[in-house]
């Protein structure tokens, strides 16, 4: 194998929107007469994005990723630095002789999903607000959120706004009734959108409704109140007899 000779050929297969992006950089590569060591740099601008790093060698024509230790598999972060060794010894046949060309496939990894934390409560006010959280994305995506009413489409909450993990939204007087449920959708991806709990909105109770039961239940206390005397001291009600009118003097 000593007159194997190592030519890097570089593909990249970006994923979701970066056809045009220079992902893969500074590729370096040597043989120490069993090992291939790569040395290459993996830039984004979005540091927590997540990619997949697959290595192909043209031994086999492309056919497999070849086994590598390091920087590749899923999961791998971008960064300046990253190392892959191929045992390639091991690989090819002892009697080879020739050129190997490896290619490099980075394919972006789906952003975590979207996952609603549950709703402080089940029961809102008409008119009130409500405070949404969420997690997963990506700090760089844009999502919108929508009001459904048994699985329809009330009302557009927000739209492209920040992924940044929580929103306020003052409820117009127009949402009353149940089966409510926010709806949140990641536009910088294809993943399935993500409910919250379902809630309910009640009309906001007027001050007049609250505090005129308790005025008619003391007009009704002070009416039995008044109906008791002397002549009925427990209170309890029967036949009320006038007194005779005073006959006038000399009658």
């Amino acid at each position: 194998m000593t007159g194997m000779k190592l030519i890097m050929i570089i593909l990249m297969v970006s994923l979701l929107n970066l056809a045009h992006a220079q992902i893969i950089e500074n590729i370096n590569a040597s043989f120490d007469g069993e090992k291939v060591t790569v040395s290459y740099a993996l830039s984004h601008l979005e540091a927590n994005q997540k990619f997949k790093i697959d290595f192909y060698s043209s031994h086999d024509n492309y056919g497999q990723p070849i086994s590598v230790t390091g920087d590749a598999g899923e999961n791998v972060l971008p960064g300046k630095s990253k190392l892959v060794i191929w045992d390639a010894k091991s690989v090819l046949p002892s009697e080879f002789d020739g050129d190997i060309r490896v290619k490099i496939k980075a394919t972006k990894m789906a952003a975590p999903k979207l996952v609603f934390e549950p709703l402080a409560l089940t029961t809102y006010k008409k008119g009130r607000t409500i405070s949404m959280k969420w997690t997963g994305g990506y700090m760089s995506d844009k999502v919108t959120i929508e009001l459904k009413k048994n699985n329809v489409t009330d009302l557009r909450v927000a739209q492209l706004i920040d992924n940044a993990g929580a929103y306020e939204w003052k409820m117009p007087k127009s949402v009353k009734g149940k089966n409510y449920q926010l709806v949140l959708t990641n536009a910088s991806s294809k993943s399935e959108p993500v409910a919250s709990s379902q809630f309910r909105v009640k009309p906001r109770t007027p001050f007049l409704v609250k505090i005129l039961p308790i005025l008619a239940a003391g007009g009704v206390a002070a009416a039995l109140g008044g109906g008791s005397g002397s002549g009925n001291p427990g209170g309890t009600t029967g036949d009320s007899v006038l007194p005779e009118p005073a006959s006038p003097p000399g009658g």
